[in-house]
């Protein structure tokens, strides 16, 4: 049964404060480890096997590791205005390569996997149809177009999260912080610790309806 709220959930979840690949494709392409271009099988994209890095990944698929600069992760780590997902000068010299241009641009990004990923950065570019996370630790993944479906997140654990989605599901999970725009109540099972505020858009998100992050 889904519960909003599992039994070992933190009862003061919103005020509360935590402590601190391969990349796959229905092409045969052989990947570097330290290279990491872009693959998808039939069901979308996925990443995984990664730590101590910094990957950027484009809504065409396309991803760049340790190029994104601490600017452009500072601005997607806080609140922006729902008509600023990206900064003003964002990739303007790539933006035919990478289709960046705003979130109606990217129509065709797929759904994605990230896991198994240790100490990572992601930004994650395109609305997508849903975004599945697993087993993950210390990292920092800032998703910066709403997902239009489902957040689905297990095993993860002394991590930040922030994206805007339909629903957010999370399992078997600890110590992650969330900056969230939900448009349907979470639902959490075995987790504890987690951090839940509702902070994707800056200004009250106008015009997205409701956060029902909690």
């Amino acid at each position: 049964e889904n519960k909003r709220g599992g039994e070992n959930a933190s009862s003061d979840l919103q005020s509360s404060k935590i402590d601190g690949g391969d990349i796959h494709k229905e092409t045969s392409a052989v990947v570097e480890d330290d290279q990491a271009t872009e693959t998808f099988n039939h069901d979308g994209g996925v990443l995984e096997n990664k730590r101590d890095c910094i990957i950027e990944i484009f809504p065409d698929g396309n991803i760049q590791v340790n190029e994104a600069t601490q600017s452009q992760i500072q601005y997607y780590s806080l609140p922006r205005r729902i008509d600023s997902f990206h900064p003003p000068t964002f990739n303007k010299s790539d933006t035919l390569q990478h289709d960046m241009t705003s979130s109606s641009s990217s129509g065709s990004s797929m759904s994605y996997l990230l896991q198994n990923l240790t100490n990572v950065t992601i930004l994650l570019h395109g609305s997508r149809p849903t975004l599945h996370i697993k087993n993950i630790h210390n990292c920092h993944i800032y998703v910066t177009e709403p997902t239009l479906g489902p957040v689905h997140l297990t095993n993860c654990h002394s991590s930040e999260i922030r994206c805007s989605c339909y629903q957010l599901r999370t399992h078997d999970s600890s110590q992650v912080k969330f900056g969230v725009w939900v448009r349907s109540g979470p639902i959490i099972e075995n987790c504890k610790e987690m951090v839940f505020e509702g902070d994707y858009y800056s200004g009250g998100g106008s015009g997205v309806g409701k956060n029902m992050y909690w």
